[in-house]
């Protein structure tokens, strides 16, 4: 009897449409090539996200992720011997076996696991398929085959601008069935990887703005939010517990103008704080006007204090916000009681695991 229970739930799971609520698609948060049809590799799909983080945890090789544009096809040997103690240590952990059998769907293979006997055959059927379907065409097959719907695509301005118009038009109308976009907020406020740098310049070119004060800033921010939704965008994205706590003060406006005129490549530390928290109260305000929900990381960070989502109640309960929906993602784990709390408490706060 359990098993036939056990069957009849897992039939229920995979007959509901699967909406992915945070994900790096093909071309990461800029965008790829228009045309895109070019080989992958083992190690890269491997080394993609998950086991770049666990790597250097659980290995003394220093590996490069992929994502960087660092690999080549002809380190693709040198890389799997690489991956292959990583792998060791952790094919017990559930991670493993989820990417595993979802390679073992999309490239069946013999054997147990992965390993230096069958690997070949696995990377020349994953190198085929980018080369047949493009990375962005067979990424939409893998969600269709697994029944996603739709796939928040954590994203920039450039990405639905410049990369969505270098798009053939059959192309851009696939990918925009497909994504729901989310427009990354942190560097807005200064913060943000490198990436979220590089488009903010182009943000800069796009709109052909380069403010020079406080208020010209916040016009440069509100037309940026307004093209975005223009253009597709879904929602903003918050990254800011990896730089930072997720607390936000509301400070005056005066005194960011003034810190604002300091330059904020000149300032840090409590300063740039400062200016920071005012600037995303602000961005919040246009995201609300252009009806853009706030997706929040939550959770992992070091300090692990910086993503507690408990950080974000003056934001969920502002009345300068009103209805604003923030998504707090991953749970807020390992805090997700308080996430869970956030979410009964108040209408406008979800919880995403």
């Amino acid at each position: 009897m359990p098993g036939r229970i056990e069957q009849k739930l897992w039939n229920f799971i995979r007959n509901q449409p699967f909406f992915d609520m945070h994900s790096h698609m093909a071309g990461f948060d800029l965008g790829g090539p228009a045309d895109d049809r070019h080989e992958k590799y083992l190690p890269q799909i491997l080394m993609n996200d998950y086991y770049a983080y666990l790597a250097g945890s659980c290995s003394d090789i220093q590996i490069n992720p992929q994502k960087f544009g660092e690999w080549k096809q002809i380190d693709k040997q040198e890389y799997m011997e690489m991956v292959f103690p990583v792998i060791e240590k952790c094919r017990a952990l559930t991670t493993h076996v989820a990417y595993r059998e979802g390679i073992r769907k999309l490239h069946p293979f013999k054997g147990a696991d992965i390993n230096k006997e069958n690997w070949k055959p696995i990377d020349r059927s994953i190198s085929a398929k980018y080369k047949k379907y493009g990375e962005r065409g067979w990424q939409r097959r893998v969600c269709k085959r697994a029944g996603v719907v739709r796939q928040v695509h954590i994203a920039t301005l450039p990405y639905v601008v410049t990369h969505f118009d270098s798009l053939p038009p059959e192309e851009r109308k696939a990918q925009k069935q497909l994504l729901a976009p989310s427009l990354v907020l942190d560097s807005y406020i200064f913060a943000g990887f490198q990436v979220h740098k590089t488009a903010y310049e182009e943000t800069k070119k796009i709109l052909n703005i380069n403010p020079s004060n406080y208020n010209e800033y916040l016009d440069f921010c509100g037309r940026a939010i307004k093209l975005f939704k223009e253009r597709g965008g879904t929602s903003v994205k918050l990254l800011a517990a990896y730089s930072r706590p997720l607390f936000f003060e509301e400070v005056a406006d005066a005194h960011a103008s003034e810190l604002f005129a300091k330059g904020p490549e000149n300032i840090s530390g409590q300063e740039l704080k400062k200016l920071q928290d005012n600037l995303m109260w602000h961005l919040l305000e246009m995201s609300l006007s252009c009806r853009l929900p706030l997706i929040v990381h939550t959770g992992y960070a070091i300090p692990t204090a910086w993503g507690d989502p408990e950080l974000l109640l003056n934001i969920i309960r502002s009345p300068r916000l009103p209805g604003l929906k923030i998504a707090v993602i991953h749970s807020g784990w390992p805090n997700e009681g308080k996430a869970l709390i956030l979410a009964r408490t108040f209408r406008n706060c979800y919880i995403d695991f």
